[in-house]
């Protein structure tokens, strides 16, 4: 008798019924557990919007539950009233879903910008402005007004002559020594920047100085005007540079245009 061949077939219709049985399943709990989702990269407000939505969805459950039960034994006007708050829960839970669909969009755009700023963005331009006066006391401090703001709006503040001023980004580097101090600044965009010479301490202002200064951005070099601080003359502003939008570099004495 001839033997018959027998083929060993793995993927026969009881294996794919399984397969399609786990994919049902999974689905149906991606669906079932997608309301509960919360993203934990989001930030502190975008979090408490979806904590907003997921309030309002109790809530349209809960009143949708009381009208159930309440449906035989309510009066009309008590059935209109609830109806009523159904619909403004259901309003309000429209109006959460559609800012978080806006901050989901705006987070979207954000990250393509700075992806596409991030791909063609040019070296930034360095700017360094360097003072010095003939001896090494007394010591003068120098204060460069950083121009643009930050991303919540703050900007540099102003010239303050009972005190000592720091960089204000942080990509803002100071070196001093003996006769002679720099701001180097990374952080550059259209704008000016005042410069200011000060005494450290007012018992420093023993005799007169003359302080001498230069502006160093994209290979260009300008003088600052010198400036002479003395016991009646404790601090003074020596001019301000300008950086226009093409990135050229100009330099003003104090009230000059």
């Amino acid at each position: 008798m001839r033997s018959r061949s027998r083929e060993i077939n793995i993927f026969n219709m009881s294996l794919l019924d399984i397969l399609s049985g786990a994919l049902g399943a999974f689905c149906f709990l991606m669906l079932a557990l997608f309301p509960y989702y919360k993203p934990s990269h989001l930030s502190a407000e975008d979090q408490k919007t979806y904590q907003d939505a997921e309030q309002m969805q109790r809530k349209i459950q809960q009143l949708e539950d009381a009208l159930r039960r309440q449906s035989g034994a309510a009066s009309a006007e008590m059935m209109q009233r609830m109806e009523q708050a159904l619909e403004q829960a259901r309003e309000q839970l429209a109006q959460t879903q559609q800012q978080l669909s806006r901050t989901r969009a705006e987070m979207e755009q954000a990250e393509q910008q700075a992806q596409n700023q991030g791909s063609g963005q040019k070296e930034n331009p360095v700017m360094t402005i360097q003072d010095w006066w003939p001896s090494d006391e007394p010591r003068i401090d120098m204060y460069v007004q950083e121009a643009g703001a930050t991303s919540n709006g703050q900007t540099a503040p102003a010239f303050d002559p009972t005190r000592s001023e720091g960089g204000f980004f942080p990509t803002t580097y100071l070196l001093g020594r003996p006769g002679s101090e720099s701001w180097t600044l990374t952080y550059i965009v259209a704008g000016n920047y005042p410069v200011y010479y000060r005494f450290h301490n007012a018992s420093d202002a023993t005799g007169t100085v003359t302080i001498y200064a230069d502006a160093q951005l994209n290979g260009r070099e300008k003088d600052i005007p010198p400036v002479t601080l003395g016991p009646d003359h404790l601090w003074a502003q020596a001019g301000t540079v300008v950086v226009s939008q093409d990135g050229k570099m100009n330099v003003i004495p104090p009230g000059g245009s």
